[in-house]
């Protein structure tokens, strides 16, 4: 009967589900951004620096820091030194292996030709384990090179397309702050990083790279483990060892910092969390003008069969029979609702996906649980219609013109 009434008019069981529709749908959407931006920070984060990966560093921080916080570390924070990797490397017996880089950002040079804002990296010769980017051609350098502070370099995609499209670049020459450096490798392609390319960079021993640019600049240390348990262990000897180094008093802050991708995990993590939290009940209020209309409907409805409802009573129906076939059309409609919500969300992430190349990822439990607030709330919308209908007085309602 309650399917019998819902489909007997079309047009206002629809109008009657639309604000179902649009709640569920918005609430999904929604969900999927949130999902998605916070996956799309954290892949976009790892490409940096990687998987159970942290990276040592003179002012390593991540997450909001103070202006307060800031004019204290530049005081307090040490330059890290290439002496301080190979005391690492002695003395931290459950550390993985430990690689160095520095960079900066420079016009590179061949034949003719010039590359603006280049990434140029010195690095050690076990960088490569790191898992950062993969070898297209050639090979990377090797520790006797790095030793002997030769003039190599491996470039990425845009400055192979810039500088040798048509030609082989290896033992070709780029320049760097006028210097010549010969190519022994080339890198594949690695897109983007928020929006920044990351195939506009040159790598050359890190010796050479202090030879161009001085060694007044701190260096970073990175290491990366077979798993987050043995990456934290590792992070808290590193930790131990540089205070040590550092000669820290048990009551002095550490005078470096160090970035896990536990830490970028947790801020990305908690930075959705809150977005969560502020903006998905304010997607939520149009469900609850969804509820509102079903008990508009409903009570209209009600009014409209109050004969039909007479006569069912004189027939020996009873007040629970009215009141939870009231019940089952509101939770028909409202379950009928979140389902068209859900496709019709789903459809919508879609879209903003392929026209955005944004991750839009709808959960399971998102989805079912859209499902079940939808029937709560088409229940709930129902129960005073429902409760108004199963106490009407079946004299009366045969009164009632028709």
């Amino acid at each position: 009967m309650a399917l019998s009434s819902i489909s007997s008019n079309y047009l206002r069981t629809f109008l009657t589900l639309l604000g179902i529709i649009v709640g569920v749908a918005s609430v999904l959407v929604v969900s999927a951004s949130i999902n998605g931006a916070e996956n799309f920070v954290l892949r976009q984060v790892s490409h940096i620096l990687g998987n159970n990966s942290f990276i040592l560093d003179q002012f390593g921080r991540f997450g909001y820091v103070s202006d307060e916080e800031w004019e204290e570390m530049i005081q307090r924070n040490k330059r890290l030194e290439l002496s301080d990797l190979t005391f690492l490397r002695d003395h931290c017996a459950e550390c993985p292996p430990l690689s160095a880089e520095i960079s900066v950002v420079r016009t590179t040079l061949s034949d003719d030709k010039e590359l603006p804002r280049t990434e140029v990296y010195g690095v050690t010769a076990d960088y490569s384990l790191l898992d950062i980017f993969d070898i297209e051609e050639g090979r990377f350098f090797w520790a006797h090179e790095e030793h002997r502070g030769q003039f190599v370099c491996v470039i990425g995609s845009e400055l192979v397309e810039e500088f040798f499209a048509n030609v082989d670049p290896i033992e070709k020459i780029v320049r760097v702050e006028n210097h010549p450096l010969r190519v022994i490798g080339i890198l594949k392609n690695l897109g983007t990083n928020f929006g920044r390319t990351r195939d506009r960079v040159l790598y050359m021993p890190i010796s050479t790279y202090q030879r161009i640019f001085g060694t007044e600049q701190s260096i970073r240390i990175r290491g990366k483990s077979a798993d987050n348990d043995t990456a934290l262990a590792a992070q808290d000897q590193i930790q131990l060892g540089m205070r040590i180094r550092h000669h820290l008093r048990p009551d002095e802050e550490d005078d470096f910092g160090i970035i896990g991708s536990d830490q970028v995990n947790g801020v990305v993590n908690r930075a959705a969390n809150y977005v969560a939290k502020a903006v998905l009940p304010v997607t939520c209020i149009s469900l609850l003008i969804g509820g509102i209309i079903i008990m508009n409907i409903m009570l209209v409805s009600v009014t409209e069969r109050t004969f039909e409802i007479g006569i069912r009573k004189t027939l020996g129906a009873k007040n629970k029979d009215i009141l939870s076939q009231f019940l089952i059309e509101a939770l028909i409609m409202s379950t009928l609702g979140g389902l068209i919500g859900l496709a019709t969300g789903w459809i919508i992430s879609k879209m903003v996906e392929q026209a955005l190349d944004f991750p839009m990822e709808i959960t399971f439990l998102q989805a079912a649980f859209a499902i079940l607030t939808a029937g709560g709330i088409g229940i709930i919308s129902g129960l005073l219609p429902a409760y108004k209908a199963s106490k009407l007085d079946p004299i009366t309602s045969l009164t009632v013109k028709r």
